[in-house]
């Protein structure tokens, strides 16, 4: 069982025999020449203090110490699974209540890089091997959070391997005219024979980037042909701050015929996509192949965005 820290045990509670006192308080004080007898009296004080301050009890009160031993202790197969739907700014901590994980906690440690998993509130529950109970910035106050210094679990350290490919990712999503939120991929719009499509473009945005917003409105009211324009969420609100499930269930209400995915400050596409100097920015892929066909940033309107994408359509069927 690892624990962050331990509380102090209290002091030992120091006491004077009663006769003892009785006696010191009945022998006589014998003051140096010239001094009163109100410092007679100090000197008895000074006696009593000082017996107060060496004499101490040779046992504690029964009972176990305040200490997260006294709570049971949650199962490590609850912990560290996947989580998402959840951000918040970096170098911070946040942990959210979700149904989605055993533990009911999601937590967010973006202290180095991002990272989303399934913990605990440790204030209820004792941490596992393998995780210590920390205190969280923002949300539930103390979380499990995984133990740098952990040695290797026993089946080796295995765990499931992640798609290689970042077209094969599965993220929180939903397709066009969908009321309910899925699993999406990049790769589930790929169309080898291009028969109803060519191209695949995807637009990395925020919920609070106003070319986004009036790229949205635009397309509320035309169809783009034979291409898949998928919104990948990044940024929630506010600029820097990762998305939530809120932000995207929100973003999706508002423009129901658009494909979106939620991918808080691009964890998951990232290290595949690379950085990106503005929003929005969009990354376009023959459908054929997944091959990238070109990059652009901003919006300028609905016209010269149609005309960029029939040079990238132009590009793929090279």
């Amino acid at each position: 069982m690892a624990e962050a820290s331990r509380p102090r045990a209290a002091s030992p509670v120091p006491f004077i025999d009663r006769g003892a006192l009785n006696e010191l308080g009945r022998a006589p004080v014998e003051a140096p020449m010239g001094v009163t007898s109100s410092f007679r009296f100090s000197l008895v004080a000074a006696a009593l203090l000082l017996a107060c301050t060496t004499t101490t009890i040779t046992s504690l009160p029964s009972g176990p110490a305040p200490t997260q031993t006294n709570l049971p202790e949650i199962s490590a197969d609850k912990l560290g699974g996947a989580c998402s739907g959840f951000g918040t700014s970096p170098g911070d901590t946040a942990a959210f209540t979700t149904d989605t994980c055993p533990g009911e906690v999601c937590l967010v440690d973006t202290r180095e890089g991002l990272e989303l998993y399934c913990s605990a509130d440790c204030s209820k529950v004792s941490c596992p091997a393998g995780y210590l109970c920390g205190d969280v910035d923002h949300g539930v106050q103390r979380a499990c959070f995984k133990d740098p210094n952990a040695p290797p679990p026993e089946d080796g350290g295995k765990v499931d391997a992640e798609p290689q490919s970042p077209f094969d990712l599965k993220l929180p999503g939903y397709l066009a005219g969908a009321s309910t939120q899925g699993s999406v991929a990049i790769s589930d719009f790929k169309d080898p024979t291009a028969a109803s499509r060519d191209l695949i473009v995807l637009v990395i945005t925020g919920r609070w980037e106003p070319n986004t917003n009036h790229l949205l409105e635009d397309l509320d009211g035309t169809t783009l042909s034979r291409t898949a324009l998928v919104f990948v969420v990044s940024e929630g609100a506010q600029s820097s701050v990762g998305a939530t499930a809120a932000d995207l269930s929100a973003w999706h209400t508002a423009h129901a015929k658009q494909i979106m995915v939620l991918d808080p400050l691009l964890a998951k596409l990232g290290p595949a996509l690379g950085t990106f100097e503005a929003l929005p920015s969009f990354v376009a892929y023959d459908a054929r192949t997944l091959k990238e066909v070109g990059r652009d940033l901003g919006y300028p309107g609905l016209t010269e965005f149609k005309a960029t994408l029939d040079k990238w359509r132009a590009a793929a069927k090279k």
